[in-house]
């Protein structure tokens, strides 16, 4: 591995451990503020590896998680049209990636499709609804794209991301199930 390859794994490592950070924290705000900042560290990373839809697509989702964190809409119709701007941009950056820095057609069209079915699953406000999305399909895409480039840091983001998942919805059932045993 070349020097520069070993640096790109780095900058990958340190984005990953900053995201795996960001699991810590219950506060959504803090939660997201990290996620931006491991954005960052992954768009550089991306970029130094010629990933660009990948590069592109967390340029989007660094605005989406600073927004998420510092703007509360009040209103559905005001979710809903910052749902719709974020999946028009996951698509812009899609086809700017394919069409512009010639990314490989598969993976701009796999991860932009998966930043939008996670963005709208995110609109939906429903735990379970996200966490589903998340493990059969956002995380899945998101995995074969860091081993198509070898993001060694995005390949551990994703299944810790996975493993993450998996124990949520065990706690879910489990806490379904004391529920309804303290109602009977």
């Amino acid at each position: 591995m070349s020097t520069y390859e070993i640096i790109c794994q780095v900058i990958g490592i340190i984005a990953a451990i900053v995201a795996l950070v960001s699991f810590q924290f219950k506060q959504n705000k803090k939660y997201l503020i990290l996620q931006a900042i491991a954005s960052i560290i992954f768009i550089i990373q991306f970029g130094l590896l010629q990933a660009w839809a990948a590069m592109l697509l967390n340029i989007v989702a660094l605005f989406r998680a600073l927004l998420f964190a510092f703007v509360k809409f009040k209103t559905k119709k005001g979710n809903l049209l910052m749902c719709i701007a974020f999946c028009l941009l996951n698509i812009a950056c899609s086809l700017i990636a394919c069409l512009l820095f010639n990314e490989v057609w598969f993976i701009g069209l796999i991860i932009g499709l998966a930043q939008i079915v996670g963005t709208i699953a995110i609109y939906s406000d429903n735990p379970k609804i996200i966490r589903w999305v998340q493990l059969c399909f956002v995380s899945p895409c998101w995995l074969f794209n860091n081993i198509f480039y070898f993001s060694i840091g995005g390949i551990v983001t994703e299944s810790c991301n996975i493993i993450s998942i998996i124990i949520s919805l065990i706690r879910f059932k489990i806490d379904e199930k004391k529920k309804q045993t303290t109602v009977e």
